[in-house]
């Protein structure tokens, strides 16, 4: 199935492929892209309750003053990853 309805795709395929300039750039499970795709990102806050309400509003993990935050892409953000707006995508 080719499609670029990315919730369609994800409600009825066992595993995703990307392709790009007609070439196969990834195949696997949409949990799989998605944790390849994820990323991380730990912030330094100036007191224990400015980290405690960032780490509440960012659904973080708190470390004292640090808050680790992880993104998370839907299928389309992922898509868009391999494309990255170079000229000719």
């Amino acid at each position: 199935m080719s499609s670029h309805l990315f919730e369609e795709v994800e409600r009825t395929c066992d595993r995703i492929g990307i392709i790009r300039r007609g070439k196969m750039v990834s195949v696997d499970f949409a949990a799989a892209l998605r944790e390849r795709n994820t990323r991380k990102y730990t912030v330094t806050l100036e007191n224990e309750t400015s980290a405690e309400a960032f780490a509440l509003d960012f659904n973080g993990m708190r470390n004292g003053l640090q808050v680790t935050v992880t993104t998370k892409q839907s299928l389309e953000e992922i898509f868009m990853n391999y494309y990255g707006g170079e000229k000719n995508d």
